[in-house]
């Protein structure tokens, strides 16, 4: 039996990560970026991450339901309180992971079909 899930051609696959460079679809970033099913955006947030970080993202809050979080090579974890925020002001849950564990989980989420983004931190 065939497992392999059906995606979608025009669909945007993180295909490697290394050093703070990102490959999705062909395309090699080496800044830090946000990854829908559809785009690509190149993302600047503050350190430590604020609520205004996550405004690129208010056009797309309804095609987001878990906003995936990569923090780089070592996970660090938002605070509860931003994450409501988060939560109240753009809809959707954020989930705080090192980068390989982000690109891991977005490709298996996208190829299923729900409503994910991810940030990656060069």
């Amino acid at each position: 039996m065939d497992v392999t899930p059906l995606i979608r051609a025009d669909s945007k696959i993180i295909q490697s990560y290394k050093g703070g460079v990102f490959k999705v679809s062909n395309e090699i970033y080496e800044r830090s970026i946000i990854v829908m099913v559809d785009r690509v955006i190149e993302w600047a947030p503050s350190t430590p991450p604020q609520l205004l970080d996550f405004a690129v993202l208010e056009p797309f809050k309804d095609r987001i339901h878990v906003f995936l979080f990569g923090t780089g090579d070592k996970q660090f974890m938002l605070s509860p309180a931003l994450r409501q925020q988060i939560k109240n002001t753009y809809g959707f849950v954020v989930d705080t992971m090192d980068n390989g564990a982000a690109c891991r989980t977005y490709n298996v989420l996208m190829a299923e079909g729900r409503l994910v983004a991810v940030g990656l931190l060069r």
